[in-house]
């Protein structure tokens, strides 16, 4: 699953077959709205910390963790800072 790819760690935690039933059930609910397969997973965090089963909440901190590290590589690059400083101050 592409979603394994994305949250590695939260699938480890949670075990092969699980996540595979977690994936299902997320897309059920959230299905993906962004033609980007990087942003499919923007609400798992939400979905797990919502879930009844309790190893998917566990696995709550983990998926956004790695969410927040997906959303830092696709961020766009910051602008530089610009300033002068006035040439009377020197």
């Amino acid at each position: 699953s592409g979603l394994k790819g994305l949250f590695p760690r939260t699938a480890a935690l949670v075990g092969d077959q699980a996540f595979r039933d977690l994936v299902r059930q997320y897309l059920l609910a959230f299905p993906s709205s962004h033609p980007e397969l990087e942003r499919i997973g923007i609400d798992l965090p939400a979905f797990l910390s919502a879930a009844t089963n309790r190893a998917w909440q566990g696995a709550h901190a983990m998926a956004a963790y790695e969410q927040a590290m997906l959303e830092s590589l696709l961020a766009p690059d910051a602008s530089a800072c610009e300033f002068s400083i006035p040439t009377e101050t020197f």
